[in-house]
């Protein structure tokens, strides 16, 4: 194997030890969310240079959800890290573009998507416990939000994007929500499919078990 393609493999030495599902399940789910993910944040991320991008290229929070995209894509393309310092990235990266978006824009239509991307994939690659802790830091970061929001911190001061950006009488406004949301119920759905054949194919294991015993 070349030097270049190592990089480009993934690597299997993460054993899941308190996953809920079977450990190819693990990295087919993690493969799932992490290519969605990057393809509904550049979706949301293009869109939203579009819209107003005079105020766009001057907000901070912009250019940090950006980075944290292309950080993630990296890890993406170049899949020879451990499983552990990518999973890592997919969820700082996640994070940091959630919480610039509700900053910026408020809840948006998808908004729940990436949550439950966060949340789900968490639980069911590392445990019950994991998840619960991901879903209080995550509760606790959108609190801080929602006070900036309430105490007129945020938005920032002459975001106009956030409007144009939520304006359901704009057809790419409706066809950039459409898009993104039937990307994220396929990958969800897709999910179902891998935790419920596995389920069958355990469970089919189980009564041949049982028939040669018996």
């Amino acid at each position: 194997m070349s030097t270049w393609r190592k990089w480009f493999e993934p690597r299997r030495d993460w054993q899941g030890p308190n996953a809920l599902v079977p450990l190819e399940t693990c990295y087919r789910i993690f493969g799932l969310y992490s290519s969605t993910y990057c393809f509904f944040g550049a979706i949301a991320i293009g869109f939203l240079a579009l819209t107003n991008d005079s105020v766009t290229l001057s907000t901070p929070a912009f250019w940090v959800a950006v980075s944290a995209l292309s950080v993630h894509a990296l890890a993406t393309v170049f899949r020879s890290l451990p499983f552990v310092v990518r999973y890592a990235i997919f969820v700082g990266s996640a994070a940091i573009f959630l919480i610039c978006s509700v900053a910026v824009m408020g809840v948006t239509p998808n908004w729940s998507f990436l949550v439950l991307f966060l949340l789900s994939s968490t639980a069911l690659l590392f445990g019950v416990r994991a998840g619960i802790i991901a879903a209080v830091a995550l509760a606790a970061l959108h609190i801080i939000v929602a006070w900036g929001w309430v105490s007129g911190r945020l938005p920032p001061i002459g975001i106009g994007a956030s409007q144009a950006y939520t304006d359901f009488r704009s057809a790419k406004v409706w066809a950039r929500v459409l898009v993104i949301s039937v990307s994220m119920i396929a990958a969800i759905q897709l999910l179902i499919r891998y935790v419920l054949s596995d389920m069958n194919r355990a469970l089919a294991e189980s009564k041949q078990a049982l028939q040669k015993l018996s």
